[in-house]
């Protein structure tokens, strides 16, 4: 069973974000969109992180990421998964690098499998996709 755990958050105007210099993870938000995240088979399950492209490569991501990993902690989740592009930088290889691994296919819960199926009804090229899971230390 899927539930959103927090409401998501939008864009707000370049205008009032070029203006602003803040690295505050609170102002940080305006620059990306966090679009959902939801508990899947007791996990929680980051499903998209954007950060505009005029601000990519400042760790606006990283720290977006690391934020929705306290965050879920917090709620006392034990491991955090997403789905993402293989092979694309600012996809696998970037989460990778903040501690996700690829979690194997035989590995799939239905509810994983349920969003791989979705992601295919999608037009998603599935075979370049991969699920990749963190886990959450105990210590926060």
């Amino acid at each position: 069973m899927m539930n959103t755990l927090f409401p998501g958050y939008k864009i707000r105007s370049l205008r009032d974000i070029c203006s602003s210099r803040s690295t505050r993870i609170e102002d940080l938000v305006t620059l990306a969109e966090i679009e959902r995240a939801q508990d899947v088979d007791g996990n929680a399950y980051l499903q998209q992180i954007d950060v505009h492209p005029s601000y990519g490569r400042r760790g606006i991501g990283r720290k977006l990421v690391e934020s929705v990993c306290v965050w879920a902690k917090h709620q006392n989740y034990h491991r955090i998964l997403l789905s993402t592009f293989r092979d694309i930088e600012w996809n696998a290889p970037f989460y990778a690098k903040l501690g996700f691994q690829v979690l194997a296919e035989v590995e799939l819960t239905p509810s994983f499998q349920q969003i791989r199926l979705k992601e295919a009804e999608a037009g998603l090229p599935i075979d370049q996709r991969v699920i990749m899971y963190r886990e959450l230390l105990a210590s926060v």
